[in-house]
């Protein structure tokens, strides 16, 4: 029996990708919901599902592979601890608990499954096929809606900004096409990314969501400059560098979106700066609790930024409840140590995906730089976006940091492999 067949004779571990395969669509579409908490914005619902394909995934989709306590193992457990006993010790317990489930379940369920599951090149170009039609599906409901409606989130989602975010991480599978050495993925990769790029501007020139439209130029600027590319996918980066910046540039200063110096996007998260580390020294081991009321702790306050009233910042701070700014929002809800671990467990993911794209493994289907790229770009849009409170956008950011683990793996494997052949 060949390789290839008998990868897909493990009836579990297909199971198991299958529901894999399913959740990722019904995160993508948000179709079907149900709603399990109806006074509560959270989406308690495709958490479940998440936990769900983790369950189903560690019982059955690990096929003959024993389950390591690793340091990523150990990792996951103290953040999911930290999590919970800020959850339990917040002001608002049964919130703040909810809060917790969906980050943790989709992001627990999003890097395991994506370790567990995606391992064979196999399951990793259904996947890859997989996101790059679902990328497509998003980019023309997002079209469709912007045209009929105004609204790019009308068939999507409640809100445009985990759509723009969707744009943002699923690029990870055009890229990866792009990057690859079949002439027809490179074609259908390049296509598909401008396409993508091409409706960020169009959906950001018209939604006016002009923070999504920096974004990309400052990724390929990254990308240009940090990896070494020749042949053809120089010539595609320099051509993807010029056109998001050109159209970057045009969207964010000829044609900008005023605003005032007092609007709530700008006054707001310049003043939760000196906000959430106020919260932090005050609460540093556990923070306040994810969406925790604020605002006893905004009255000994002594406001920074000096275009707001008090009492206006104190009306934000609370109908807000978040910094707007994820890495502040973790820093004053969730405290130091989760900010800390968490935050760097991502930045050594990327720094060795640094290393890995200078000699890429062979067997691996995802180009380092089409993993790091996108991880890059959702870093940037946590700056302005609490994004990972959002199930669908949490799942694809911990399936890509599960592929950087899981090349990491496949990398060292290929340098045992040459050096006990050398």
């Amino acid at each position: 029996m060949s390789k290839h067949l008998s990868i897909f004779m493990d009836r579990g571990k297909l199971v198991a990708f299958a529901l894999f395969c399913m959740t990722t669509v019904q995160l993508v579409f948000q179709q079907p919901y149900i709603v399990i908490l109806p006074d509560e914005r959270a989406k308690v619902f495709s958490a479940t599902l998440c936990l769900l394909t983790l369950v189903v995934t560690i019982l059955f989709g690990r096929g003959k592979e024993r389950f390591k306590f690793g340091v990523d193992f150990w990792i996951s457990l103290v953040l999911t601890g930290l999590a919970i006993l800020s959850g339990i010790f917040s002001l608002v317990p049964r919130q703040s608990l909810e809060r917790v489930y969906v980050i943790i379940s989709a992001g627990l369920a999003g890097y395991w499954c994506s370790k567990f599951l995606l391992t064979q090149r196999e399951f990793q170009r259904i996947f890859q096929w997989l996101v790059n039609g679902l990328l497509l599906c998003v980019i023309f409901l997002a079209l469709l809606g912007l045209y009929l409606t105004g609204k790019p989130h009308e068939f999507l989602d409640s809100h445009w900004h985990p759509v723009g975010s969707r744009f943002l991480i699923m690029s990870f599978a055009p890229l990866s096409l792009a990057l690859g050495r079949n002439k027809i993925d490179r074609i259908a990769g390049v296509t598909i990314l401008l396409l993508d790029l091409v409706t960020i501007f169009i959906v950001g020139r018209y939604a006016f969501i002009q923070s999504i439209m920096i974004i990309p130029a400052i990724v390929a600027v990254i990308a240009f400059f940090v990896f070494k590319w020749s042949g053809v996918s120089r010539q595609i980066m320099a051509a993807t560098l010029a056109l998001t910046i050109a159209a970057g540039v045009f969207f964010a200063y000829v044609n900008p979106k005023n605003l005032d110096r007092d609007h709530i996007s700008v006054a707001y998260r310049i003043e939760s700066l000196f906000f959430s580390v106020d919260i932090a020294t005050k609460h540093p081991w556990l923070g306040n609790g994810l969406w925790a009321p604020r605002d006893s702790l905004f009255e000994a306050y002594s406001l920074h930024y000096p275009f707001v009233s008090k009492e206006q910042c104190a009306q934000w701070v609370k109908d807000q409840r978040t910094s707007e700014d994820l890495y502040l929002t973790f820093l004053a809800d969730l405290g130091i140590p989760f900010f800390i671990l968490y935050f760097g467990s991502i930045l050594y993911l990327l720094l060795k995906l640094l290393r890995l794209s200078q000699s890429p493994a062979t067997n691996f289907a995802f180009h380092p730089a089409a993993i790091f790229l996108p991880l890059v770009a959702e870093c940037l849009r946590f700056i302005i976006v609490d994004d990972l409170f959002e199930p669908q956008i949490s799942w694809f950011f911990h399936i890509l940091l599960g592929l950087a683990a899981t090349g990491i793996v496949a990398s060292r494997s290929r340098r045992l492999t040459d050096t006990e052949e050398s």
